[in-house]
């Protein structure tokens, strides 16, 4: 896995912890009190709302088209509630269910070099998800902000898939990497590659077993059939 598959792509962090203050806008705007429809109308930032104030308050779906270019399209209650999309300037979405202001569930975020579909955990792509990718690789199973970190599986568009343990977006510890339909090997690895002790099953039968370094055999334990 090379540095720009360890790092994802920007969209899964750049911009998603936007804080929306739509009470304060309403005030600002002078909508105070009782029930106001909004329609497309600018506050003093420059950012452009349309739906139901209440008590100065949004209630039920919102539309807001934020002046530095970013939107969001959905439900709101005195926080995200509901579902709702936003989308960034930099032209990628993420659509999610909201309660009290959070995700609940699974969160789909989509950007121009792939997909996202999991958990987050304050915004932050944290817990159990898949990413699957505009040049065809798929990485499914722990993330720690944006970041595989823990146990998953890497998928190349060859067909070769990686299942094992991982650490700051590479292969680290116990795992299994399989080239089929010629090799498998199961063992240790160390910054994405085959490092300490590990077997090579080849599609002939044979098993190479013993200590690896770099990606390479340095101390033969066994050959047999």
């Amino acid at each position: 896995m090379n540095e720009q598959q360890k790092k994802i792509t920007g969209f899964l962090f750049a911009g998603i912890c936007a804080v929306f203050t739509l009470a304060a806008a309403a005030y600002a705007m002078g909508y105070i009190g009782g029930k106001h429809r909004l329609a497309g109308e600018r506050d003093s930032f420059g950012d452009v709302y349309s739906g139901l104030l209440v008590l100065g308050q949004f209630e039920g779906p919102v539309n807001i088209r934020f002046a530095d270019g970013d939107a969001y399209s959905g439900g709101f209650t005195g926080g995200f509630e509901g579902r709702g999309i936003f989308t960034s300037k930099e032209g990628w979405t993420c659509e999610a269910v909201f309660k009290n202001g959070k995700v609940q569930g699974e969160a789909l975020i989509t950007g121009k070099s792939g997909s996202y579909r999991g958990e987050l955990d304050n915004f932050a792509v944290t817990g159990k998800g898949i990413f699957r990718s505009s040049g065809g690789w798929t990485y499914s199973g722990d993330w720690v902000e944006g970041i595989p970190e823990g146990n998953g599986t890497f998928t190349w568009p060859g067909g070769a898939v990686y299942t094992g343990a991982f650490k700051d977006g590479l292969a680290e510890g116990r795992g299994v990497l399989s080239g089929n339909p010629y090799w498998t090997y199961d063992g240790e690895f160390s910054g994405g590659i085959r490092n300490g002790q590990g077997a090579l099953k080849t599609n002939d039968g044979k098993t190479i077993e013993g200590t690896w370094e770099m990606g390479m055999l340095v101390q033969p334990a066994a050959l047999g059939r």
